[in-house]
C-alpha cells in the first residue's frame, strides 16, 4: 500500500518528484518483486524483502514530500502576489489614490 502511494504521487506530481526518490521507488518495487517471488518458496526470505520494500518506499516517500515540498515553496516566493512587501506596496498605493501621499 506504501508503494501504491508513492507511485500515484509521483505520477500525479509529476516534474515535481526528483530522480532520489523515483529511483528508492523503483527499488521498492524490485524489492517487492522479489518478496512475491519467494513467497512460497522461501517464506522467511520473502518477509525480509517484504520489509525491505515497505523501508524503501518509506524512504521514497519521504523523498518525494521534500521534493513537493522544496517546489511549492520555490513557486509561491515567486509568485510575486503575497508577503510583506505587497502589503506595503497595498500601503503606499492606497495612500496615493486616496490623496493622503505624495
Amino acid at each position: 500500500a506504501r508503494l501504491q502511494s508513492v507511485e500515484d504521487t509521483i505520477h500525479t506530481r509529476g516534474s515535481m518528484v526528483g530522480v532520489t526518490a523515483r529511483s528508492l521507488a523503483q527499488s521498492a518495487g524490485q524489492a517487492l518483486g522479489d518478496a512475491r517471488r519467494m513467497r512460497d518458496t522461501r517464506p522467511k526470505d520473502a518477509f525480509h524483502a517484504a520489509q525491505q520494500a515497505n523501508n524503501i518506499a518509506s524512504q521514497a516517500a519521504q523523498h518525494a514530500q521534500k521534493d513537493i515540498d522544496d517546489y511549492n515553496r520555490r513557486h509561491n516566493n515567486y509568485g510575486g502576489g503575497s508577503g510583506a512587501g505587497s502589503m506595503v506596496t497595498g500601503l503606499v498605493l492606497g495612500s496615493l489614490l486616496s490623496g493622503h501621499g505624495g
